[in-house]
């Protein structure tokens, strides 16, 4: 049976959730095709950080007006999204690092965002359950960065906060449906073929996060995404306060303390070929067990349980950016993807820049160095 809607989304993550709930709060008729569950992919399997600080200069802005969205997220949603602004303290080991920070630093706070330098006696009064002295892998810190503006929040209860408002507002969200193929007319997506039948959209939006470029493939347009794993692991819970920030140290790892009290601690990139399937990479967990263990030495780390683990896609486009607008053609098939593993912090104001986008062809919200023409080759 053919199911017609203003607008198609494929992909539940909290792109897709977000902005399936501000069209239908607009009035727009939204479906959502899931392949398995909202949240299940990228969104609900990532390092839950909320930040705009290290962000490229073409999503600095974006992540600074979603940032205060999260602000009053849970209260719009009805739903606790555990979204707490406990700042994001960056660490640097060599003095190349340094530099780069001091640049990026001077320009971030250019752009009107709260970060500044740290020395390593300030960092040792913000982490005093840290090892700072040891270093990682024969590497000394130096000194780093912080941003108070940045947080946290829960990346499966914010996903389905979006779904269930959604939902609410009169969207259509169908999980366990699989898109397989399209048919595409006189310069228009008119048909999506599922597992589920055939859906149509006045408007087709790719949000299929590292699969967009799968669905970019079906519907003739070159979506350049690479997908790639991130690795989750998460203890027991820890005293209140026993992590203050959320801390990152590239490329080793990042980590945080969260709601509840458990330590949440994730690698970085591992590519496609290593990982085929959500697969855990137990390399990868040894790994970042040793590294928390030897960093928080200090409480003993090592004799707390590590109670769950697992991996999520990602995904990475070649600037490392979201791409985000209507391709050349299918004129009518939206992309809003490549967030590049760091798209959970835009989720809100992504929603509402794709919504205004669609309904009214523009937006105040600061996409446009992220329109998918700097990469769409149908133009």
């Amino acid at each position: 049976m053919e199911r017609i809607s203003d607008v198609l989304i494929i992909g539940g993550g909290i792109m897709g959730c977000s902005l399936a709930y501000n069209l239908a709060k607009r009035g727009a008729s939204v479906t959502v095709l899931e392949k398995t569950t909202c949240g299940s992919e990228g969104s609900g399997r990532n390092s839950s950080g909320v930040r705009a600080q290290c962000r490229d200069p073409k999503e600095l802005k974006l992540a600074m007006q979603s940032e205060e969205m999260w602000l009053t997220l849970s209260e719009e949603l009805d739903y606790d999204v555990e979204y707490r602004r406990i700042g994001n303290l960056q660490l640097a080991f060599d003095q190349e690092r340094m530099e780069e920070y001091r640049q990026r630093v001077s320009r971030e706070q250019a752009a009107g965002l709260p970060v500044r330098m740290l020395d390593m006696d300030e960092i040792r009064r913000r982490l005093p359950n840290v090892n700072l002295d040891d270093g990682i892998d024969g590497c000394q810190f130096l000194g780093g960065t912080l941003c108070d503006s940045d947080g946290t929040a829960d990346p499966l209860r914010a996903t389905k906060a979006f779904h269930y408002a959604a939902v609410r507002h009169g969207a259509v969200v169908l999980p366990h449906v699989t898109v397989t193929g399209m048919t595409v007319e006189n310069h228009k997506v008119t048909r999506v073929h599922t597992t589920a039948g055939d859906f149509s959209g006045g408007i087709v939006v790719n949000a299929a996060g590292a699969w967009g470029w799968e669905i970019g493939k079906m519907a003739g347009v070159d979506v350049p995404i690479t997908p790639y794993l991130c690795q989750v692991c998460i203890t027991q819970k820890l005293p209140p306060d026993t992590l203050k920030h959320y801390l990152c140290i590239h490329p080793y790892a990042f980590w945080n303390q969260t709601a509840h009290g458990n330590l949440l601690y994730t690698n970085a990139h591992a590519p496609l070929e290593q990982f085929p399937r959500h697969d855990v990479g137990y390399d990868v967990v040894e790994y970042l067990c040793r590294v928390t263990q030897k960093l928080f030495s200090p409480i003993g780390l090592g004799k707390l349980s590590l109670i769950r683990t697992y991996s999520g896609w990602n995904e990475v486009t070649p600037d490392g950016c979201a791409m985000i607008g209507f391709a050349g053609d299918p004129e009518n098939f939206f992309v809003d993807a490549g967030y590049s593993g760091h798209g959970f912090c835009l989720g809100p104001a992504s929603g509402v820049a794709c919504a205004d986008l669609i309904l009214e062809g523009k937006t105040d919200l600061a996409v446009s160095e992220l329109a998918f023409a700097r990469f769409d080759k149908t133009r």
